[in-house]
């Protein structure tokens, strides 16, 4: 069980970073402040929240 959680760490670490840099390379090829600020808050608050999860899960398995 706790490696399944250490992977699931790692790959929602991961996804946060695929998310981050997908919307860098979106913002600089097209124009970023058309976005809403509803979106962009939503696209901020999606990827903490997956970057706080991994991080928990992350320091857990190296507090055991």
């Amino acid at each position: 069980m706790e490696k399944l959680k250490e992977k699931f760490a790692d790959w929602l670490l991961d996804i946060a970073k695929y998310v981050i840099t997908a919307v860098i390379i979106a913002s600089s090829l097209s124009n970023f402040g058309e976005w809403t600020i509803r979106g962009k808050v939503v696209a901020i608050v999606v990827v903490l929240l997956i970057t706080i999860v991994g991080f928990v899960l992350s320091i857990n398995k190296k507090g055991e």
